[in-house]
């Protein structure tokens, strides 16, 4: 048995592809996180677009769209150091 799986998020490190991935967990949708093993293959830089979540072919129009709401949803901890918005 073959099971199609495509690429729906290119994370910026193996914490922002794991929280992507509990999000589509959380809305029921399949999920399979890619290339958090390698990180340490090559030190702490991760320069070459390894962590990616992928899903089941079926579930992609579903979780595309819960992708959607993970990337504008605001940040717990901005950068700069700002508080966060109040998603309310």
């Amino acid at each position: 048995m073959v099971v199609i799986v495509q690429i729906i998020y290119r994370a910026a490190d193996v914490i922002d592809a794991n929280l992507a991935a509990a999000w589509l967990r959380h809305a029921g949708v399949a999920c399979y996180v890619g290339g958090g093993f390698l990180q340490g293959g090559i030190g702490e830089l991760a320069c070459f677009d390894l962590h990616t979540v992928s899903v089941h072919d079926s579930d992609v129009e579903e979780a595309t769209e819960v992708m959607a709401a993970f990337a504008s949803a605001p940040s717990a901890a901005p950068i700069d150091g700002t508080a966060a918005p109040d998603p309310t």
